[in-house]
Order: C-alpha cells, then sequence, then structure tokens
C-alpha cells in the first residue's frame, strides 16, 4: 500500500488513575485506534509512561490488535516494569515503527498488585497519520 506522509508528529496522553485500595490489577487501556471506513493509516512512533506517584507493583505489555487479520493480538512490548521507571519524567515503554490500518486498536494491558495508595501515570502515544493513496 503506498503513503505518504500528509502530516506532523503528534503525540495522545492518556491518563490513568488507580484509585482502588489494594489488591489485584488487570485491567487493558486503547492507546490509540483506527477508525473504520477512513481513507488513512496511523504510523505509530513510540508509546512512553510519565509517573505522578509511586506505590503499585506494575507490569505492562503493549499490544497491537490487527483488525485485517480478525483481531490478532501481536505483542509489541512484553512484561515492562512499570515499577522501574523514573518518576515525573517521560520514560519508554517502546519506540519504533508499526503502520495501523482502519479498524487496528493499539492497548496496553496492565497487571501487577496495587499496594493501596492511589497511583497516577500518564501514558504518551507519538505517531503520525499518513493519507493511503489509490483507495
Amino acid at each position: 500500500m503506498a503513503g505518504k506522509h500528509g502530516w506532523p508528529v503528534q503525540l495522545a496522553m492518556v491518563p490513568w488513575v488507580n484509585d482502588v485500595a489494594g489488591g489485584d490489577l488487570d485491567i487493558e487501556l486503547t492507546l490509540l485506534a483506527v477508525p473504520d471506513g477512513v481513507n488513512m493509516s496511523i504510523e505509530l512512533l513510540s508509546v512512553g509512561v510519565c509517573a505522578h506517584t509511586g506505590g503499585t507493583t506494575l507490569l505492562a505489555d503493549l499490544e497491537w490488535v490487527d483488525d485485517s487479520a480478525s483481531d490478532v493480538v501481536a505483542l509489541l512490548a512484553t512484561a515492562v516494569d512499570i515499577d522501574d521507571i523514573t518518576d515525573r519524567i517521560w520514560n519508554e515503554i517502546w519506540t519504533g515503527t508499526q503502520r495501523l490500518d482502519p479498524g487496528d486498536t493499539v492497548n496496553l494491558a496492565l497487571t501487577g498488585f496495587d499496594t493501596g495508595s492511589s497511583v497516577g501515570y500518564t501514558f504518551i502515544v507519538e505517531f503520525r497519520i499518513v493519507e493511503r493513496s489509490g483507495n
């Protein structure tokens, strides 16, 4: 599929606050989605996280759900230790290039254990819209 870069790099910020008082965590956040029926793709460039407070044992899997392949899930990054990041600065989860077509999503699966304190994170997604030609 031919394409051209017609848009500058953009950032999407997805905040998440875990205010559950203790216990196991098993959640999934959608970080980015390409609408069905549009004449564009998205080029995913990086995903990072900024922690605002600590107190959680947390692992993250970054997933690409490919709609054109019957919702097949591919892991872009696995078992990233969110505990091992520096607070209040951007920390890399994944960097690369992944083309997302209409219907595709990028999700972050978070598992771990909350210590009981409120924890805040902002997940930062760097991407570029790519116009599709010939459709």
